[in-house]
C-alpha cells in the first residue's frame, strides 16, 4: 500500500515537472514566437512606435535588437523627406541605390566631385556646392567653401539637409535646425526653430515646416517671399530664388512671393504630391505621374508637362530633373555646363518619404 502511494506520488510529481517543462517551453519558446510574428506584422503595417516597443521587449530573442533599430530607422525615413536628387544652378546630382552618388555639369569648384561618398541617404545642391547626408546622421560637402558652406564635418544627428545659394541648412532628430555659410540675411537665425519636420532652401531664404503643418521663413524677406505665416495644412514645401511653394495634405498648392514671371500661378493644380521651384518657375508632381509647370520656361524645361511614370522631380536654376520609376533620369532645360547630360544613369534611388 505504501509502495503504491509512493508511485502514485511521484506519478504526480513527475506530471506536474512536464507540465511545468511544457509551460517553459512555450515561455521561452512560443510566447516569444508569437510576439516575434506580432512585431513584424506591425513592422509591416508601419505601425513603427508598437513594432519598437515589441522587439525591445523580446530583448536577446533572436534578431530583436536589430528588428527594433530597423523599425526606427524606417520611422525616421517616414517622418522626414530625403531627396535623392538634387538640380544646382549648373550642375545636376542623383543619389543611387548602393548609397553612393552620380554628378554632372559645371565641376570648377569641385561640386561634382562625389565619385567617393558612400552611405549617402539623401542630396542636395547650392550655387557651387553639393552636400550629402549620411546613413549614421553625419553630413558631408563637396565644392566652393567661400562662405564656409561646406563646414558640416562636425554636424550630427542630422535626419534632413537643404543648399541655399551659398549657405547649408540642416534638420536635426530633435527637431531643431542648424545652418552654416552666408549670413547676409541672417539666415542663422534658424538655430532659434524647434519642432520643424521639414526645411528647403532658396536662393538667399529658408523655409521650416512645423509639426501642426505650418510653415516660418527666415532670410530674404523681399518680394514676400517669407509671407507663409498663414499657411497651415501644408505637407512640404519647394523654395525658388524669389518664391516660396507650399503643398497641402489636399494635393493642392500655395504660393508666396514675386510672381512676375508666373511663377507662382499654382492656385488651380490639384492632386500634387511633390514641388519644386527653379528661377522663375515652379513645377509639380502629379498623383499619376505627370507633372505641371508655371512660370518662365525659356530653356524648354517647360517640356517636362510631356513626361509621364515620374516619381520625383528637382528643378533649381534652369534645367528640371525626373525620375522614372524604373530608376533612370531625365532632364530638360539649360544644358550649357553638360547638367542634362544624365541619359545614362540607372539605378537611381527612388524617393524616401
Amino acid at each position: 500500500m505504501a509502495n503504491n502511494k509512493s508511485k502514485k506520488t511521484g506519478l504526480v510529481i513527475g506530471i506536474a515537472v512536464a507540465v511545468l517543462a511544457i509551460a517553459l517551453v512555450v515561455a521561452l519558446v512560443i510566447v516569444p514566437s508569437a510576439n516575434y510574428s506580432a512585431a513584424e506584422k506591425m513592422l509591416a503595417a508601419e505601425d513603427y512606435d508598437g513594432a519598437i516597443a515589441a522587439f525591445t521587449a523580446l530583448g536577446n530573442y533572436k534578431d530583436a535588437a536589430a528588428r527594433a533599430e530597423d523599425a526606427a530607422a524606417r520611422q525616421l525615413e517616414g517622418k522626414y523627406a530625403r531627396e535623392t536628387i538634387a538640380a544646382g544652378w549648373n550642375h545636376t546630382v542623383a543619389l543611387r541605390a548602393d548609397g553612393t552618388v552620380a554628378a554632372a555639369g559645371e565641376n570648377g569648384d569641385g561640386q561634382c566631385d562625389v565619385s567617393g561618398w558612400t552611405d549617402i541617404v539623401a542630396v542636395s545642391c547650392g550655387e557651387r556646392h553639393t552636400v550629402g547626408l549620411k546613413a549614421d546622421g553625419t553630413v558631408v560637402a563637396a565644392g566652393s567653401n567661400s562662405d564656409g558652406q561646406c563646414d558640416v564635418s562636425d554636424w550630427t544627428d542630422i535626419v534632413a539637409i537643404s543648399c541655399g545659394r551659398s549657405f547649408t541648412v540642416g534638420l536635426k532628430a530633435d527637431g531643431t535646425v542648424v545652418c552654416v555659410g552666408n549670413n547676409a540675411y541672417r539666415q542663422s537665425g534658424v538655430s532659434a526653430w524647434s519642432g520643424i519636420v521639414a526645411i528647403q532652401c532658396g536662393d538667399d531664404h529658408v523655409l521650416g515646416l512645423k509639426e501642426d503643418g505650418t510653415v516660418v521663413a527666415l532670410g530674404d524677406k523681399s518680394g514676400g517671399r517669407c509671407d507663409v505665416s498663414e499657411w497651415s495644412g501644408i505637407v512640404s514645401l519647394a523654395a525658388g530664388s524669389t518664391h516660396s511653394i507650399g503643398l497641402k495634405a489636399d494635393g493642392t498648392v500655395v504660393a508666396a512671393g514675386s510672381n512676375d514671371k508666373g511663377q507662382c500661378g499654382v492656385s488651380d493644380w490639384t492632386d500634387i504630391v511633390s514641388v519644386s521651384c527653379g528661377t522663375g518657375y515652379t513645377v509639380g508632381l502629379k498623383a499619376d505621374g505627370t507633372v505641371v509647370a508655371a512660370g518662365k520656361l525659356d530653356y524648354e524645361q517647360g517640356d517636362c508637362t510631356n513626361w509621364s511614370g515620374i516619381v520625383a522631380v528637382s528643378c533649381r536654376k534652369h534645367h528640371t530633373l525626373g525620375l522614372k520609376a524604373d530608376g533612370t533620369l531625365i532632364a530638360l532645360g539649360r544644358n550649357k555646363e553638360g547638367q542634362c547630360d544624365v541619359s545614362g544613369w540607372t539605378d537611381i534611388q527612388l524617393p524616401i518619404r
